[in-house]
């Protein structure tokens, strides 16, 4: 699964259509909230549980992906990092221990920014050990459908 994301945009783009069609204006943010809190209150039991289904590169992939959010925000940079695809211009490459990505994006508010990184994984692939990166310019808006990005 070439350019993952942490997000599943399809789902989230579906659920907010109907919401607009469905639900009273002032239920809308509630409804929102619990699409987001849902899943996190899962726990993290459920997070290896569901990426001990991926194919072990993806699996790579995801677990780069929630420790480099973590990290960009980290940075104060992107403070409100949401969003990480690793192969928007060029393909990630994993190694078996680590992937590498040139033609990442990272998304914070509403823009999104060329990203490169080398991400270090554990044995059993489940979470990153080191993800060092350069977050490098912002992508046009008028870019994002032809690179698959989304608001």
């Amino acid at each position: 699964m070439s350019g993952a994301a942490f997000r599943i945009p399809s789902i989230e783009r579906s659920v907010m259509k109907s919401l607009r069609k469905d639900h009273p204006m002032q239920l809308r943010p509630l409804l929102s909230v619990a699409l987001i809190l849902v899943p996190v209150a899962a726990g993290a039991a459920s997070l290896e549980e569901s990426l001990l289904k991926l194919p072990p590169e993806e699996r790579a992939r995801q677990a780069c992906i929630i420790k480099g959010i973590d990290q960009i925000r980290l940075d104060k940079r992107l403070p409100r990092a949401d969003r990480l695809k690793t192969s928007i211009l060029n393909p990630a490459l994993f190694d078996g221990v680590a992937v590498t990505a040139k033609g990442a994006a990272v998304h914070d508010k509403d823009r999104w920014f060329a990203l490169t990184f080398t991400c270090v994984v554990t044995k059993d692939l489940l979470k990153a050990t080191s993800f060092v990166y350069e977050i490098g310019a912002e992508i046009p808006r008028d870019k994002w459908e032809d690179l698959g990005l989304w608001e």
